[in-house]
């Protein structure tokens, strides 16, 4: 629009590469859905953003904001079924569909020279829009009340669809604030900063929903709660006019606890295996530049 101000509109479309089931089980052919392989996931994905720089007096800054919309088609997820000949087969079909869409901001803002704020926000609506399968976990069996109307003879499908979207917390966001220290160039560059994250509850597998209609007590067993970190760091470039860049960090300040991921074992074992990040770390960086 001018040199200050841009804004764009993308489309594209990607895939996840179908696969191929388990061959050779007699009587597998006759199992809902089933087919000796399956069909790639399919998503169309659309996106429209603006970049905004500006000016108030002496501060300046850039703004970022998209919103986006992806549709997912075909995905496939897993059935179990048993064969006529009392074989249990666990096979792929292309039976689902999501929607993600959401908006991401982020910006950078120069109050003075000495001060530098970025900040970054994303909301997330993520849900399946299609899902009518086989309990994944193997417990509702043709003639229970969840089943539904419409499973076919001898077998028990679920509706699915309020499962929520793994690994997609439905907000994050983060604010850092960095300090130019007031120091004589002949002594180099030295900044403090603090950053800030957080996000809201994350979800670890697809079939959240239907586990916590299983094991009600199981929530933080399959997602981890909103979580908070803090991050602290000294930076010094150029020390002394040496080459040389040293720096301070500290990480997790507050020593939050919290998942990275887990794999839930409740139906099986009655706990989930998890993968925590580092507690309190703090470290020292020093690199030497060279000229060429």
């Amino acid at each position: 629009v001018d040199p200050d101000f841009m804004f764009y509109r993308t489309v594209a479309r990607a895939y996840v590469p179908g696969g191929v089931n388990s061959i050779g089980v007699s009587g597998a052919q006759g199992l809902p859905s089933f087919s000796p392989t399956y069909t790639a996931e399919t998503v169309l994905e659309e996106e429209i953003g603006a970049k905004w720089d500006f000016r108030f007096g002496g501060a300046y800054g850039r703004l970022d904001v998209d919103v986006y919309n992806n549709d997912f088609s075909n995905i496939f997820e897993t059935f179990t079924g048993l064969t006529t000949q009392g074989a249990s087969v666990r096979y792929n079909a292309n039976i689902a569909a999501a929607t993600l869409r959401g908006v991401e901001v982020q910006g950078t803002f120069y109050p003075t020279s000495a001060w530098e704020v970025s900040v970054g926000y994303s909301y997330n609506d993520a849900k399946y829009t299609k899902w009518t399968g086989s309990d994944p976990f193997n417990v509702a069996h043709p003639g229970s009340s969840a089943c539904l109307p419409s499973s076919p003879v001898g077998f028990c499908f679920l509706n699915l669809t309020n499962n929520p979207f793994p690994y997609m917390p439905q907000h994050q966001g983060h604010v850092t604030v960095l300090w130019h220290l007031p120091v004589d160039d002949n002594w180099g560059k030295m900044s403090l900063s603090a950053t800030v994250y957080g996000q809201s509850r994350e979800f670890f597998e697809a079939t959240a929903a239907r586990d916590l209609q299983l094991f009600p007590g199981g929530l933080n067993g399959i997602s981890q709660a909103p979580y908070a970190t803090l991050n602290l760091r000294f930076d010094w470039e150029n020390m002394r006019g040496s080459g040389w860049d040293g720096a301070v960090f500290a990480t997790n300040v507050t020593n939050a606890v919290y998942a990275t991921g887990k794999v839930p074992q409740l139906e099986t074992l009655g706990f989930s295996a998890a993968n925590y990040a580092p507690p309190v770390m703090v470290g020292v960086q020093v690199r030497k530049q060279f000229g060429l």
